[in-house]
């Protein structure tokens, strides 16, 4: 009978010390923790792409040029670069080994500074500044011989131009409205109408142009009723 008291007070001692054991355990993990706080740091998730960002791009190819290109526009497997005196055409058959197919002028660069570039078609619409302020278009259905097709002089100084609709929209910054360019016949261009906003940079798409004004810091909406008809939202 004693045996049996003597071990079930050895095992309520056993049990009492590993109580105890616990509790300071738990005690110090605690206090280690407030001395500690551990890092909430979140870690990005490098798997995916960045969220804040348009995510990944791989490049295919790259090309150089002997001057540094200005303005670009793509049209059907040819990408234009445009300097500030030369055009440069590129084949684009194969992404990946772009080719400098044609030149123009292939005589001498144009003597005034191109200011803009759109491509339509077969296609090629450039903006001239001084002295010549010309609106000139190009025939580039054969990138490597190419011709003039027509031209429209300007009495100020074109700063950005945009496509649609056998339309050609020209904005001169903050000097004078823009205007309204009918190349319906593109042997003899004629201005048409004026758009009444002051615009450095345009893009047009489903019969509105949309263009901003960075002196006056504005974005518009210009809604194209016709050749000779536009009115702001």
């Amino acid at each position: 009978m004693r045996n049996k008291i003597l071990v079930l007070a050895i095992f309520i001692l056993v049990l009492a010390m590993i109580s105890f054991i616990g509790c300071s355990k738990s005690t110090n993990d605690n206090d280690s923790d407030d001395n500690n706080p551990s890092d909430t740091t979140e870690v990005p998730d490098t798997t995916q792409p960045d969220s804040t960002g348009f995510g990944t791009f791989d490049s295919l190819n790259s090309v150089s040029v002997d001057d540094a290109p200005s303005y670009l526009e793509f049209g059907e497997n040819i990408f234009v670069s445009a300097s500030s005196y030369m055009i440069r055409f590129f084949s684009l058959t194969d992404p990946e080994s772009p080719a400098e197919i044609g030149i123009y002028p292939t005589d001498y660069p144009y003597t005034s500074m191109i200011k803009s570039v759109d491509v339509h078609d077969t296609l090629l619409f450039v903006a001239l500044d001084y002295p010549l302020r010309k609106i000139v278009i190009l025939d580039i259905a054969d990138p490597t011989s190419v011709s003039q097709l027509g031209e429209l002089e300007l009495v100020s100084t074109p700063q950005c131009i945009a496509y649609g609709d056998n339309m050609l929209f020209v904005g001169y910054g903050s000097s004078v409205d823009g205007s309204i360019v009918d190349v319906s016949d593109v042997s003899a261009p004629l201005i048409s109408g004026s758009i009444p906003v002051k615009f450095s940079a345009c893009d047009y798409f489903y019969r509105k142009l949309y263009c901003t004004n960075t002196d006056e810091y504005m974005v518009y909406s210009i809604d194209i009723i016709s050749s000779d008809s536009a009115y702001v939202l």
